[in-house]
């Protein structure tokens, strides 16, 4: 029987964007911790404007806006990131499939985020996935953010794997470039509509998926003789 041309032993996730819509959440958490520090409440843009490669976890966005390290500002964050998650925060479609048939072939799951290991606790806690993940490298732990190779370098170290043995799954340029940078094969994700087909394109993903939907039959095809053709491939 022919052998699939990749060889696919584990499959590495972003978080924020890619596995769950955790956007709105992160809005109000941050809005409703600084309010009384600031004297305001802040918009959902200037919100927004904070994230991004480089920011940081959440603690070290929020002592940069407050100007300093503040417990109330600190524990207000966590307290409403918990208190809202359920109704705030949720899956993409097709996703808990993705990782329970990643699960039935015997693939190593890791997850690589930039969020701190408090927030991404309680996120994968809510979710009810945090028994699926192998590996799970935080901002916390990678301290030089995408697209420094650090989290999936840490990812494969720990796993034991050459990058070429890792699918790594992101929907920002800077997680391409972390896969990119280490060697691994890289798809960019569309679905959360931060970016573009020509600005995913050009960071030369192996592969491009514009529905969260569309990771079953990717990992299917992967780990299927024959390997992926069109619509999935740049």
């Amino acid at each position: 029987m022919p052998q699939s041309p990749y060889c696919i032993e584990a499959v590495a996730f972003d978080l924020d964007g890619t596995l769950a819509d955790t956007f709105g959440l992160l809005v109000e958490s941050f809005a409703g911790a600084l309010e009384a520090a600031l004297g305001r409440r802040l918009s959902r843009e200037e919100v927004v404007g904070m994230f991004g490669p480089g920011a940081g976890t959440e603690e070290s966005i929020l002592v940069q806006i407050a100007g300093r390290r503040d417990s109330l500002v600190i524990s207000r964050f966590y307290e409403l990131y918990r208190d809202l998650h359920d109704s705030m925060c949720t899956l993409y479609p097709g996703i808990r499939e993705a990782l329970d048939l990643c699960c039935r072939k015997g693939l190593a799951l890791a997850l690589m985020t930039g969020k701190g290991r408090r927030t991404t606790e309680i996120t994968l806690q809510k979710l009810g996935i945090e028994q699926c993940f192998a590996v799970v490298v935080t901002g916390d732990e990678a301290t030089r953010p995408k697209p420094d190779p650090m989290g999936p370098n840490i990812i494969l170290g720990r796993l034991g794997l050459p990058p070429s043995h890792m699918l790594l799954i992101g929907d920002s340029i800077a997680d391409i470039g972390a896969g990119r940078n280490a060697g691994t094969l890289t798809v960019g994700t569309l679905w959360n509509g931060t970016y573009s087909l020509p600005e995913m394109a050009a960071m030369e993903p192996d592969f491009v998926l514009w529905k969260s939907t569309d990771l079953v039959p990717l990992i299917e095809s992967l780990t299927s003789p024959g390997g992926v053709s069109q619509p999935w491939m740049l």
